[in-house]
């Protein structure tokens, strides 16, 4: 059971590693418009990414292979 959920975390940290490459993209392109809505946009999605990768990669370091 443990082996399944070290294989669900990781697959989870390699999407959320593709989500904030998006976001990079994002935030560039947000830099470029004169609106500050998609700038507060992508700095809460940047944030929520963080947050989901704290919290996943403390739950992988608790799973032992």
């Amino acid at each position: 059971m443990l082996e399944n959920l070290a294989v669900y975390l990781q697959l989870a940290l390699a999407i959320i590693g593709a989500l904030a490459t998006i976001v990079k993209g994002l935030e560039v392109l947000a830099g470029v418009t004169p609106s500050t809505k998609d700038d507060e946009l992508v700095g809460k999605a940047k944030r929520f990414l963080g947050l989901v990768s704290y919290w996943l990669d403390k739950l992988s370091l608790s799973v032992k292979k």
